[in-house]
């Protein structure tokens, strides 16, 4: 039997920009970057994909109503 609540620890560490500046030169033009959504908040975007939240990305222990709800935070 499972427990009431289950407590995801599969939530993922999403670097910034910066955590790339040493990527090999053949790589530099596809690596993330930092970005600003409509709505202000900070993320994360990868070639080829939507941009991601930080606040979305790192919700561990969140309930899925609040992720991304009040989440940003000072880059």
């Amino acid at each position: 039997m499972l427990p009431r609540s289950l407590i995801s620890a599969d939530s993922h560490v999403v670097e910034r920009a910066i955590a790339f500046k040493d990527i090999d030169p053949r790589f530099r033009d596809r690596a993330p970057s930092d970005v600003t959504l409509p709505n202000g908040g900070a993320a994360v975007q990868i070639e080829g994909m939507f941009a991601v939240g930080y606040g979305q990305a790192a919700a561990s222990g969140l309930p899925p109503e609040q992720i991304g709800q009040g989440q940003s935070r000072r880059l």
